[in-house]
């Protein structure tokens, strides 16, 4: 998998054993963690960006479990009547 390097603009390839399914014919888990530190290292990735983007995933992911279209209407139909909007 090529990863788009924004500093150089050059694209990076992901070493084959660190490949989408994360599995490698022989490759060690430490072998695996080497060569994905390596990659990340030579692509110059922004791990601080990656980390952020993530948790902002996993947030949404949280409030989208979390929302309930019947609890929404409810309390936006309860803010219009407290605010004599309704009429």
């Amino acid at each position: 998998a090529a990863v788009n390097n924004t500093s150089t603009g050059h694209a990076t390839q992901m070493p084959r054993e660190m490949g989408i399914s994360g599995s490698s014919a022989g490759a060690t888990p430490q072998k695996r963690v080497d060569h994905f530190v390596k990659w990340l290292a030579e692509g110059e990735v922004d791990v601080q960006a990656v980390a952020d983007s993530s948790q902002e995933i996993i947030s949404l992911y949280d409030s989208w479990e979390q929302y309930s279209e019947k609890t929404c209407k409810e309390q936006i139909s309860r803010c219009i009547k407290a605010k004599g909007l309704d009429k």
